[in-house]
């Protein structure tokens, strides 16, 4: 085990940790030993970037090496997609770069969210659509709110505050019906009825009744879900992977859950194995048999 005292410490992504130490913030790669530089601030990778500010008051972006960089004078957080672009903010406007330092949209619009799939929530007027990856409108400007692309549907709401589903077209795919909605993984969509959660199918059929009191969107074929005020997981049939006797699951990643079971943390892996760790306080997601763990 690696013994480091941190202010923070997130889990591996990409092969680095983000670390908030006395000097600043910095990556940390999987064997612990060659150093990088220290920023003001700084984010963990997506996608081979991290946006970072030095302690000159420059920003922008670093990739993997910290050698390569793209300067950028941006507020607030940004992020890269799978896209290759990341949408950036100044002076309360969003605009649109690429991985190569070139600005596909100057900043335009009061908000633009993260591009996913394509296609990026832009907000104009009050009223929400999306845009392409070269900063067109595709999608008008119609709902009151919206989300992400997920497996080619985006939640959205109406005047009424409603919410349905709308495909890559733009097209209703779920009618604005229901008071929540989660967004689409494995072809299951979570919705609310009444006070009770369940999962429609990606034609916007009751897959799973709603008898759930709280319930998390799929991913790698479960979701966590609570069941008289205790934790459970389900597969996408609605069967219970494991019943709801624990304390608190969380979602699938990388092939591991993290359940709490008698105030004891654990790892449930996807073949239904679970393994405690009653020696420490709380456990994050491993990453190629590395994992953050923090000690009493």
């Amino acid at each position: 085990m690696h013994e480091c005292k941190y202010i923070e410490a997130d889990y591996f992504t990409e092969g680095f940790a983000l670390l908030n130490t006395e000097n600043g913030f910095t990556h940390i790669n999987m064997d612990f030993s060659k150093p990088y530089p220290y920023y003001k601030w700084l984010t963990k990778y997506f996608y081979g970037w991290a946006a970072f500010e030095s302690f000159h008051g420059k920003k922008g972006f670093v990739d993997y090496t910290h050698q390569k960089c793209i300067y950028l004078d941006f507020d607030g957080f940004s992020r890269f997609s799978a896209d290759g672009l990341a949408t950036f903010n100044k002076n309360g406007f969003y605009g649109i770069i690429n991985q190569s330092g070139n600005i596909i949209l100057s900043p335009t619009y009061t908000r633009l969210d993260v591009f996913s799939e394509g296609l990026a929530l832009v907000e104009i007027n009050s009223k929400c659509g999306y845009l392409n990856t070269k900063g067109e409108v595709v999608i008008p400007a119609t709902w009151s709110n919206g989300l992400f692309f997920h497996n080619g549907l985006a939640v959205v709401c109406d005047s009424d505050n409603k919410s349905g589903c709308i495909n890559n077209n733009g097209e209703l795919a779920i009618p604005t019906k229901y008071s929540y909605l989660g967004p689409c993984a494995d072809e299951r969509i979570c919705f609310k009825k009444g006070r009770k959660y369940g999962y429609l199918n990606i034609e916007g059929e009751i897959v799973i009744p709603p008898i759930f009191e709280e319930a998390e969107t799929f991913s790698e074929g479960y979701a966590s879900v609570q069941f008289n005020k205790k934790w459970g997981i389900i597969d996408t049939d609605g069967k219970y992977f494991v019943k709801p006797e624990l304390e608190m699951t969380r979602q699938f990643y990388n092939g591991y859950s993290i359940v709490v079971k008698e105030n004891t943390v654990g790892l449930l892996s996807h073949d239904g194995e679970i393994t405690m760790y009653p020696q420490f306080r709380n456990i994050d997601y491993p990453y190629k048999d590395i994992m953050l763990v923090i000690k009493d």
